[in-house]
């Protein structure tokens, strides 16, 4: 559910918090300066999230200098802040954590999978929701060669100023339960 511009985005922002690793509500629409926002729904469970630790730190080193900061979404109810802190540490993830146990997040932006990379624009919404790229072919079945950098490419489109050609790619990954 890809929201449209406008008033709604204004009332999504300020119904939306997700909780910092230290149990506080935040605002996950902060800083309203940044270029984008990208939002990547994790589980530690998943082995396709796992897998895409070293992209993810990749994706860090290439856009958060240009004002993207890449943030990491756990919508699992059932993982606590000690056992996201561990899942971090395990995987060289120095990436910002969040919560959203309640999947106000996860619901605004249309994830349906872990892991999944929605991406904000300040004052415009959500402009993408799927896949990282096209690594796995099906669940437990990766490809030899990536050809499709999804998130990249819609990175670059906004960092140029051109027009988001694919708003959704279809993610592979582990089933966020109540994802509509």
């Amino acid at each position: 559910m890809l929201l449209s511009a406008g008033a709604a985005w204004a009332a999504e922002e300020r119904d939306i918090q997700l909780e910092n690793l230290a149990g506080q509500k935040i605002n996950p629409y902060s800083p309203e300066n940044a270029t984008a926002i990208v939002f990547v729904f994790v589980s530690a469970d998943c082995p396709a999230c796992n897998a895409y630790a070293p992209e993810l730190h990749r994706l860090k080193e290439e856009f958060e200098t240009n004002g993207i900061p890449i943030r990491l979404v756990y919508p699992n109810p059932d993982e606590t802040s000690k056992s996201i802190r561990q899942h971090a540490k395990d995987f060289g993830l120095d990436l910002e954590e969040f919560r959203d146990p309640t999947h106000a997040l996860v619901k605004s932006a249309g994830a349906r999978v872990t892991p999944e990379a929605a991406v904000y624009v300040p004052k415009r919404g959500f402009v993408y929701c799927g896949r990282i790229d096209n690594r796995f072919a099906r669940l437990g079945v990766s490809r030899t060669e990536i050809t499709e950098q999804d998130l990249r490419e819609v990175l670059n489109d906004l960092l140029e100023g051109k027009p988001i050609k694919r708003k959704r790619a279809r993610g592979v990954g582990c089933t966020i339960p109540d994802a509509r």
